[in-house]
């Protein structure tokens, strides 16, 4: 059985990703890398709808024009128990997406939280810092964002993690 499917850069677009969504030939993939694909909130939101990929743990949708619904969408689903590494790296999501990752019910299973490169702010990372839903977060990348001094000293002396590292660049105001 298929484990790992690398389709970085084919331009599959919100179409090829309702296709793959809609498959049941990848119930044991583990590891799908779809960087740079164009599959914008509509494709992330198939995604979201999927229960075709149970054994998920990693997943890379960096660089694919998702914004704050396609994100709202994937932190409402309960598909993907056993994800523990999450790139949206290079995307639209501003704060309400992070905010509602924030609340997932479905995500608490996430080790590795990348978010650099969107149009987060203080609210999206306050939200993060007070989060109890992620018990096993170790790393967040939220690098070229527009975050404030005092929201990543928040995010950085959080009691909800034990053991965070946070890749943030410069910090900004």
């Amino acid at each position: 059985a298929l484990t790992a499917l690398n389709l970085r850069a084919n331009r599959i677009g919100a179409f090829g990703m309702q296709a793959l969504a809609a498959t049941r030939h990848f119930s044991a993939l583990s590891v799908l890398n779809l960087f740079k694909n164009q599959i914008s909130d509509d494709g992330m939101q198939a995604f979201a709808r999927s229960t075709a990929f149970p054994c998920l743990t990693s997943f890379d949708a960096g660089d694919n024009r998702v914004g704050d619904k396609g994100v709202i969408a994937l932190a409402s689903s309960t598909g993907f128990p056993s994800l523990t590494s999450l790139c949206l790296d290079r995307n639209l999501i501003g704060d309400p997406g992070v905010q509602a990752l924030a609340e997932a019910a479905g995500l608490t299973s996430l080790r590795n939280l990348y978010l650099g490169c969107n149009r987060i702010a203080d609210c999206g990372v306050l939200a993060l810092a007070a989060s109890t839903r992620f018990p096993r977060l170790t790393y967040v990348r939220l690098s070229g964002n527009n975050v404030g001094r005092s929201a990543w000293e928040t995010l950085k002396q959080s009691p909800h993690f034990s053991k965070l590292t946070i890749l943030g660049g410069s910090v900004g105001r």
